[in-house]
């Protein structure tokens, strides 16, 4: 019989709500006798229980009482009625950065709110210095937080959040911490957590995001459960009752009006994806690029070390290196891979993924077809892929990896990054109801360059 984590036995909420302020003391100075005030159900009897070690997903409307329950499972309020039973450390990502002081340096901060979230302070010294790097705001850590910007607050805090590793975890909403790429980082450590086996909970308006990370759900509307399952059948009942409530309101959802191009835009994308592979053979990095590129990475790679990626770009149509493409734009993304050993016939390949750490696109140069041969220790091969952006507008996160064909189906690689160049995507002209349309062609360039320096050593990591 599987362990529960949490137990919630009919929760509810009920606010009292006075027209005016003062209206709460002449109630109170009356004995109550007087009732000058209306209730406000934001949860009713609200039941379910979540098994340890999985995902568990909460979905519904604005002001269906998401947040009020995760709320309560965080001890920050107290349920009107019903009990609520949770079995282990809990590190709640609702309001970031809530207890910190703006008097006090970024590291007391730590210290704080490190203790608010139940760490001791042994163990907060402990980890003090990986909460300092994976924040990334430099000296601004020893300042007072009245200097920081709200960026640097919530990545400071949101750092200290997720160092407490927690059994169980609660996350409310969608993150929208800090810059592009930090949104990125702070995706891949919640995906850390998950994998160790934390127990979480999830709110997100988001259904894909809701089907990809959860195993089981519940779907709210007015403070009561609704429907129970699992993520995708709690997903489907989700939608199907906002299409009902469209139909209601006579708000007839529209289909897309975009036009796909036929077999003139095809040829016209193709020709100009064959232009962009007639460019001049790409040119060895500098050493400052390298360098910059692996200090930006080394939290975030592992491998067997046969292989280093030097340098992931993104290039636009001129060829030039971009962090952000418009929509139909061609654009490349380039890898420069250096070989520690010799290997008979090596796959280079790319995950491309959303701000929500959804894969949206991935290729390789095993499934084009291309895969590279006959490579020599010390020689540096780069892949290009190119082809054209239509993707929705977001920003994307370009994660590089390198492995032998013989462990091609297996988790081998030589070298893997996470996050490696992160890419903004324009927005459409044209109304689109999907989050992508697949690349009408996809092309694979690879070739030798020459060095002039033996590339620096990486660290290992993982």
């Amino acid at each position: 019989m599987s362990e529960i984590a949490i137990k919630a036995s009919n929760i509810s909420k009920i606010y009292r709500v006075y027209d005016h302020s003062y209206l709460r003391i002449i109630e109170i100075l009356s004995g109550n006798r007087k009732k000058l005030h209306f209730t406000s159900h934001a949860l009713s009897n609200v039941s379910f229980s979540v098994e340890k070690g999985t995902v568990f997903g909460i979905v519904g409307k604005n002001g269906s009482g998401k947040s009020t329950l995760l709320q309560i499972l965080a001890s920050v309020l107290q349920p009107t009625s019903g009990s609520i039973d949770v079995r282990g450390r809990v590190s709640a990502l609702l309001e970031l950065g809530s207890g910190f002081n703006p008097d006090f340096t970024g590291i007391e901060n730590i210290y704080l709110y490190g203790s608010i979230l139940g760490m001791s302070r042994d163990e907060i010294t402990r980890k003090l210095p990986d909460i300092a790097a994976f924040a990334n705001i430099g000296e601004y850590i020893n300042l007072p937080l009245k200097t920081y910007s709200s960026g640097m607050t919530v990545r400071l805090a949101f750092s200290t959040a997720v160092a407490v590793d927690p059994e169980i975890l609660i996350i409310d909403e969608a993150l929208s911490v800090g810059d592009a790429a930090f949104q990125h980082e702070c995706i891949l450590r919640i995906q850390k957590i998950i994998k160790s086996g934390a127990t979480v909970l999830f709110v997100s308006h988001d259904l894909a995001t809701v089907r990809m990370l959860c195993d089981r759900a519940i779907l709210l509307e007015k403070g009561c459960v609704v429907a129970e399952g699992d993520a995708d059948s709690v997903a489907k009942e989700y939608h199907r009752r906002l299409f009902a409530m469209e139909l209601e309101n006579d708000e007839h959802p529209k289909g897309s009006d975009f036009a796909f191009g036929g077999r003139s835009q095809e040829h016209k994308l193709a020709k100009e994806v064959n232009h962009l592979a007639a460019r001049p053979a790409p040119q060895y990095p500098s050493q400052e690029a390298i360098e910059r590129f692996s200090e930006h990475t080394k939290l975030n790679q592992f491998g067997s070390g046969e292989a280093d990626i030097l340098l992931c770009q993104v290039l636009d149509s001129s060829g030039a290196p971009t962090s952000a493409i418009e929509y139909r734009e061609s654009f490349t993304i380039r890898i420069f891979v250096y070989f520690r050993a010799a290997v008979d016939s090596a796959v280079v390949g790319f995950v491309l993924r959303n701000s929500r750490g959804i894969d949206i696109i991935s290729s390789n140069t095993h499934i084009e077809s291309s895969n590279l041969r006959d490579v020599l220790a010390g020689e540096v091969r780069v892949v290009d892929f190119t082809f054209v952006n239509t993707l929705r507008d977001d920003h994307y996160s370009v994660n590089p990896a390198v492995c032998a064909e013989r462990y091609f189906h297996q988790a081998r690689p030589f070298h893997w990054v996470d996050n490696a160049v992160v890419l903004r995507t324009g927005k459409p002209r044209d109304s689109i109801v999907y989050s992508l349309f697949y690349p009408e062609q996809m092309n694979v360039n690879t070739c030798s360059v020459e060095c002039s320096d033996l590339p620096m050593r990486r660290q290992k990591v993982g």
